[in-house]
């Protein structure tokens, strides 16, 4: 483990300083506001390209993608489905049993509906808020990526789109900040276990038939 997150400190380090940034906006401005604030900066652009991108996030493109991820990686196309199937048993957990009753922002703001912006197309959800699902599939599936890719583009990339979609969630008034700033804690958390523990269960294989190309952890 520590050499994993000392070979890509700095992607692990900028990854700390949103987080913590994050959750300190939280904590002056508080969950309402910022809900508020970012519902009233939408725009028609947004409207058409945040719902295709919060799809990055659901489990159908985690599970394909770690499927195709197998053609060019064993260690980690297996990565990338542990992260997502291991984080999303937990989160449903989460949700289902020990946050049953934490609403979601449509309810939340209720005496507020009327006035704000819906997104055309999309279905305002009422429970199961805490945490965010698909933040949570989109750190756990985008940061194994990042975490295995020599390359600091291709790891910056990663961090952005699982970034870009725990914005989608509050976009849409899917989820609080809260459930997406623990949520991207639960899946990075989820990928660096699944990392480790893929690159020490092959560790006797040899590398060719583990990983190509730009992921090689």
């Amino acid at each position: 483990m520590k050499s994993i997150v000392l070979s890509r400190r700095l992607l692990l380090t900028c990854f700390c300083l949103v987080w913590v940034a994050f959750g300190l906006l939280q904590a002056v401005l508080g969950q309402n506001n910022m809900v508020l604030a970012i519902n009233a900066h939408w725009s028609p652009f947004l409207d058409h390209t945040i719902p295709p991108l919060t799809f990055l996030g659901d489990g159908v493109f985690c599970v394909v993608l770690g499927l195709l991820a197998l053609i060019g990686s064993y260690r980690l196309g297996i990565s990338i489905l542990i992260s997502y199937i291991v984080s999303g048993l937990l989160v449903q957990f989460l949700k289902r049993v020990v946050y049953a009753d934490a609403y979601r922002p449509p309810v939340v703001l209720a005496q507020k509906l009327p006035y704000l912006h819906h997104t055309p197309g999309i279905e305002w959800l009422h429970h199961g808020s805490f945490p965010s699902g698909h933040t949570t599939s989109a750190f756990a599936v985008f940061m194994c990526l990042a975490l295995f890719s020599k390359y600091k583009t291709i790891q910056f990339i990663c961090l952005l789109l699982a970034i870009i979609v725990a914005f989608s969630r509050m976009y849409l008034l899917a989820h609080f900040p809260a459930d997406v700033w623990i949520g991207a804690m639960i899946g990075l958390g989820f990928a660096l276990g699944s990392t480790f523990a893929c690159k020490y269960w092959f560790q006797r294989l040899p590398a060719r038939a583990l990983d190509s190309g730009a992921w090689n952890v």
